[in-house]
């Protein structure tokens, strides 16, 4: 699953963009969209943050 942060302009606030994103995929409750974590199976990988894109991170879920 790929969980997608905000777009933002300042640069500074890139390291700020990614620690939501972060947290939204520790705290985010699946289930609600069908789906559960399944670390085992795949890491998750931080695709960092752009200006236009947000803070962009995937990770491994399946359904329920």
């Amino acid at each position: 699953m790929i969980l997608q942060g905000m777009q933002n302009e300042n640069e500074s606030d890139y390291g700020k963009a990614i620690d939501i994103v972060r947290k939204a995929a520790k705290t985010h409750n699946l289930e609600l969209q069908g789906y559960k974590r399944v670390p085992d199976v795949a890491p998750h990988f931080n695709f960092g943050s752009s200006a236009k894109g947000g803070a962009t991170m995937a990770i491994p879920v399946e359904s329920i």
